[in-house]
C-alpha cells in the first residue's frame, strides 16, 4: 500500500485533462488507491457528467475505482475543501477555466494535502 490512496482529480466540464488523468491513474495503480473525479459545474448541462464519466471509464479500463463527484460553486474553494479528505490532488493546469493557472496556483498554495500539477504536453 502507498501513501496516496485517496486521490482527488479535478476535471473541467469544458475539457478533458488527459495528462492529469493518466498521472492520477498511474499513481492510484502504484498506491492501490482510488480516485475522486471532481467537476465543479457552472450550470445544469450534461458536460460535467460527461467529464467525470470519461474519468470513470478510463479508471475502469485500468482497474482503478473512480468516484464521480459534481458540485457547483467556486472551483478553487471547492477543490480546497475537498482536499481535506484526500491524500493528494492531481490536477491539470493551463487549459480551461477550471484548470487555469490561477486555480492551480491557489490550490497549490492552500490545499490541505500535497498537489501534483500536470502541464499539457507540447
Amino acid at each position: 500500500m502507498g501513501c496516496f490512496q485517496r486521490i482527488l482529480l479535478p476535471v473541467d466540464a469544458d475539457g478533458y485533462p488527459e495528462e492529469a488523468v493518466r498521472e492520477a491513474i498511474s499513481l492510484a495503480a502504484l498506491s492501490d488507491g482510488r480516485i475522486t473525479a471532481l467537476c465543479v459545474a457552472a450550470g445544469d448541462g450534461p458536460e460535467a457528467a460527461e467529464a467525470v464519466g470519461r474519468v470513470v471509464e478510463a479508471g475502469t479500463e485500468a482497474g482503478i475505482d473512480v468516484e464521480p463527484l459534481i458540485e457547483k460553486g467556486n472551483p478553487s474553494e471547492i477543490i480546497l475543501e475537498r482536499s481535506r479528505d484526500h491524500d493528494v490532488v492531481v490536477m491539470g493546469s493551463g487549459r480551461k477555466r477550471l484548470l487555469s493557472g490561477s486555480t492551480a496556483k491557489t490550490v497549490v498554495k492552500s490545499a490541505y494535502c500535497p498537489v501534483i500539477v500536470v502541464r499539457p504536453r507540447r
